[in-house]
């Protein structure tokens, strides 16, 4: 029996993603690069995404995750299925990212999905005190790399360093192949960095959400 709520809500989740990754489809280092005189139209769409967009629906859709995870838990009653789908789910995303684009977020989702199944059998309590630990060690991750990260010189797209990324991406197949996996390894790396602690972190607390509605309704169905 599907949830269509949360059919709906995945359905919201997934296109506000293709919203923020298209950015990043032709060239993954920069994303989508202005003039060196943005136009109106530049402006609003960056405000737009900054305020409403970027990082919200990855947001909805880890914590939609989560609450899947323990819905097919519930059903099966076997975590090793739960191990199977996420291990092709990171097969595909490791063939995604190496062959096609290196912003692929497969590969996380199943490792976060991995690290979240480790604590979904533990009291609601400890599930989302790890979530939040988790949340906090991903946060306290991106402040201290924001001191080692190179300070960059605006990018535009008349720039040299635009145009040598733009180059590197489109002047062969072969050329583009290259740095697409180049890039992936890069961010395979960073993973464990940030992103899974991010990503791991809002799953559980889409686990606990879920239990503790799941608790409520058998209260009431009980009284």
């Amino acid at each position: 029996m599907r949830n269509i709520n949360m059919d709906v809500l995945r359905g919201i989740a997934v296109l506000g993603l293709m919203f923020m990754n298209a950015y990043y489809f032709g060239v993954f280092e920069y994303g989508y690069v202005t003039s060196a005189t943005p136009s109106v139209a530049d402006k609003f769409i960056n405000i737009i995404n900054l305020v409403f967009i970027d990082g919200r629906f990855r947001t909805l859709f880890c914590l939609l995750f989560g609450a899947a995870l323990t819905i097919q838990l519930q059903r099966w009653q076997s975590i090793d299925a739960l191990h199977k789908r996420l291990k092709v789910l990171a097969f595909i995303g490791l063939a995604h990212g190496f062959l096609l684009w290196a912003g692929d977020i497969l590969f996380i989702y199943a490792c976060a999905g991995w690290l979240a199944l480790k604590f979904s059998h533990e009291p609601n309590d400890k599930i989302v005190r790890m979530g939040m630990l988790f949340l906090l060690l991903g946060a306290l991750s991106s402040f201290l790399l924001a001191f080692i990260e190179p300070e960059l010189l605006p990018v535009t797209r008349d720039s040299a360093a635009f145009l040598e990324a733009y180059n590197a991406a489109f002047s062969s197949y072969l050329a583009g192949f290259m740095s697409n996996m180049l890039m992936f390894i890069i961010m395979i790396i960073a993973v464990p960095l940030i992103t899974l602690w991010m990503a791991g972190g809002l799953m559980l607390i889409g686990m606990y959400l879920y239990k503790q509605k799941s608790s409520k309704m058998a209260l009431l169905e009980n009284s």
